[in-house]
This record gives C-alpha cells, structure tokens and sequence, in this order.
C-alpha cells in the first residue's frame, strides 16, 4: 500500500484524535473508509539506534503468537518517508472503553470485577512468559478493556520495550533499556540496571493489582513532581526500602499475599512466575483452575520443564513445583507410562533369570564331561604306575604281554592327552556361543525399553 493509498483508507485528525503518547509513538482514533470502522492507528519513529524495538518489530513479534484472549493484537503495519525520517503505522482494534486506567476512574466496580480482571491480565503475562516473551513496561495504560455485558476484558499491549527469551540460556539476561518502562511500575532490577528475570513483569502486576484495589500507587515521588531528579530519588527510595503502605493491610485476602510476594524487591525471593501467584489465589478460593494450560516445554514449563525459573527459560514441561495444580490427564499419562516403563523392566529381570538357569546347566554339563574324561585317565595312571607284580617264574611270554599291555595303556592316555584341549577347546566356544546369545538378547530387550520410554516421552511431550 502507498502512503496516498493510506491516507485515503485511514482518515483522522492528529490534533483531536489523540488517543494517548508514550516514549516511543503516539495512539490516534482513526476511521477505517475501507470498512467503516473505527480503528486504533498507532505511529512511532524508526530510530536506528533501537532497530530491535520498532514497532514494526513488535507487530511481527506479536503477529508469531497463537490467539490469546487477553493479548490485543495488531492487524497491519506500513512503513512511509516522512520529512523528518521513516515512520511506522500499525492498525490495531479500536476499544470503546479505552484501557484499564480509563476504565476504573470512569466506572464503579465490584471486588468480583477487579478480582476477575486481575486474574485475566496474570493469565495474559503467563501466555507471554511461555512463548518467550517478557514484557517489561506493563500498566494500566498498556492494558486495554472490552466490556462484554458486566464483565470486562483486559487485553494487554504495547510489547514496544518487551524481551525476547533465548531458551538456549538462562531465564536471567542483562536490562539492555535501562530504566525503560514507566518508573512507577518497573522492578528494582529495571530501575537499578540489574540482571532481568520473568518475574519483574510481576512486580509490574503488584503494583496494578495495589492500585486497582486501593485507587492509588504504592510507591510514589512524595511531594516531588515526578518528572523531577528529587521525584525519582524518592520512588527510588520507596522501592529499594522493601516496605509497603500501611493501607495494604486493608486489602482482602488472598490478594494482599499475592502483592507483598510480587512486591519482594529482591528478584531471587520474589513470586517467580504466573503459575505460582494463582497457586496463591487458588490456595485462597478466588479461582478454582490453574492456569498452567498454556505450559509449553522448559523450556520450555520454557518448563519446561518449570526447574528454577533462574537457570531455565520455561517451566520444563511435565515437571510441576510444590503446591501446583497441574491438569489432571497429564498425570494420568505419566502414570500409564511409569507402569508401561516398570512392566518392561520386570519382563527385562524375568527374561535375565530364565536365562541364568540355562547357564547353570550348560556348566554343569561341561563339569559332567571333565569328571568323565578325568577318571579313566585316573584309572589308567593307577594301571600304568602301579602294575600288578606277577611272579618271576612266570614265562617271558607273560612278560611280553605285560609290556604289551603297558604300552597300549601309555597310547589310550597319550591319545585321551592329545583329545582334552580339543575338548577343552569345544566347551570354551560352547560357553562363549552362550554368552555372545545371551548378550544379544539382553541388548535388544534394553533397546525395546528404551524405544518404550521414547514413545511415552513423546506422547507427552505432544499433549504438552
């Protein structure tokens, strides 16, 4: 599409139509002429220095993601020649309630809606954490809202600053946009540059989830404008001091618990990820389901895998932490495969011992056979070394014959001598015959269980 095409497509006044301004680009109301529609038409600056984080990058980045309830995404994105350098334009849904801090000073809710509100938006940061994505800048202005009879729906967007995982590495990466993201919503770790993990995007919730239920912030510029040096010298003081509002007592539970363990300012003793702050909020009857569906695999619970969320992407998939509540087929699968895995091992230790009795018996037969071929020659040792004495009066035909006798023993030995190592030589390939069968079964019964963990491996891994 050309600019002049754009232009004529999507008509609105950059002077009333302003819909909100970030640090990266400006939202307008604009009006769809193709479709008679009203959509959100977003614009932003090509910066060379940040190519990573242009908003033509985030639109690709979110275009890759599966359809999720609670994720806005955009349907096109233009890039055109300004006098002042390129700019990109994204089309996204226009939303009549406008976003989440909009739609709490414009409406009264109940503790039902903020609850189920909450809810959705940690269900929208666990889809983005499992397809590989941090956000780093989520607030209510980047959450927007549908309204679907009393309920509403929160749809986060604005992935402009967000990180993508490598899940090569470790869930634990360098804070390239220092400071990036609104001061009053970035972690500890965005606000001092340290090492980011998934979750500072819940630290980001604790304060949205703070301020939904109190109408307030939890950390502030005291009486400093927040633009100001001393402003942020403040908040940066409330953050790092690790101490809450007295007023967060006021807030029920179990989600004055999910806050103060969002609002931990060490990362490594802080909530780590979705998965376990619903486990509170089931713990505390608020939701009846984990929201562990969406868990891909570490790694992956990125998981998989989840291991640690320190050293992996993603939970590991399969694998699930103390107190979750995963879905109760995949344990049903694993079961099955252990007992298919257990059969198969008892079969390999049945098919072993069957096989030791065979050799028992071949040794018993070999040992048959020597005692066999020893005694006669025993027997004629005896007759050779110790000859009857025969009287001497005897004739020299006795003699002869005596001699004669001798000597036929002296060739039986020499000739039952001459046979042993051939003997010896039969039972030796007999007995290695046996070895190299029994081996070979042995192998191919270990490779048939290991064919069988496969598979099991597989079909897990699939409904994963």
């Amino acid at each position: 599409m050309t600019q002049q095409e754009f232009q004529t497509r999507y008509t609105y006044n950059p002077s009333t139509d302003k819909l909100g301004e970030g640090g990266f680009g400006s939202v307008f109301k604009a009006y769809d002429n193709h479709r008679d529609r009203w959509v959100a038409l977003k614009i932003s600056k090509v910066n060379p220095q940040y190519e990573t984080i242009r908003l033509r990058k985030e639109v690709e980045m979110v275009a890759k993601l599966p359809s999720h309830p609670n994720i806005a995404y955009y349907e096109e994105c233009y890039t055109f020649p300004q006098m002042d350098g390129e700019y990109d334009f994204a089309i996204l849904q226009y939303y009549n309630e406008g976003n989440l801090n909009q739609m709490l000073k414009n409406n009264t809710l109940i503790d039902e809606q903020k609850q189920s509100i909450l809810m959705q938006i940690l269900e929208g940061i666990h889809f983005l954490h499992n397809n590989g994505i941090i956000h780093r800048d989520l607030k209510p202005q980047n959450i927007l809202m549908v309204k679907r009879g009393n309920e509403f729906v929160p749809k986060i967007t604005d992935f402009g600053i967000s990180k993508q995982l490598d899940t090569s590495k470790s869930s634990v990466f360098d804070n390239s946009i220092a400071g990036a993201g609104t001061l009053s919503y970035s972690s500890p770790e965005q606000l001092f540059d340290r090492e980011i993990r998934k979750n500072t995007d819940l630290w980001s919730f604790g304060v949205i989830a703070f301020q939904t239920f109190t109408g307030r912030l939890p950390f502030n510029t005291g009486e400093h404008a927040s633009a100001s040096e001393a402003g942020r010298m403040e908040l940066f003081r409330q953050v790092n001091s690790g101490q809450l509002p007295d007023i967060t007592a006021q807030i029920s539970e179990p989600w004055q618990t999910v806050i103060r363990r969002c609002l931990v300012t060490d990362a490594a003793l802080r909530v780590k990820n979705a998965q376990e702050t619903a486990d509170i909020l089931i713990g505390g009857g608020i939701v009846s389901h984990s929201i562990d569906h969406d868990e891909p695999d570490e790694q992956t619970r990125f998981d998989s895998p989840e291991a640690d969320d320190d050293q992996t992407m993603m939970d590991h998939p399969g694998e699930d932490r103390p107190g979750s509540k995963s879905n109760p087929i995949k344990y049903v699968l694993i079961a099955l495969g252990a007992a298919v895995i257990v059969f198969l091992l008892i079969f390999v230790v049945k098919m072993f011992h069957e096989q030791k009795p065979q050799q028992e018996i071949v040794q018993e037969e070999v040992q048959h056979d020597e005692h066999d071929f020893i005694e006669p020659e025993k027997e004629q040792n005896i007759n050779v070394t110790e000859p009857k004495a025969e009287p001497q009066a005897a004739g020299n035909n006795q003699q002869r014959q005596q001699q004669q006798s001798v000597e036929s023993n002296r060739n039986v030995v020499e000739t039952e001598q001459k046979q042993q190592p051939d003997k010896e030589e039969k039972k030796q390939t007999k007995e290695e015959l046996d070895r190299i069968q029994l081996e070979e079964q042995m192998k191919k019964q270990r490779e048939e269980v290991q064919k069988r963990r496969d598979e099991i491996r597989k079909r897990l891994q699939e409904y994963d």
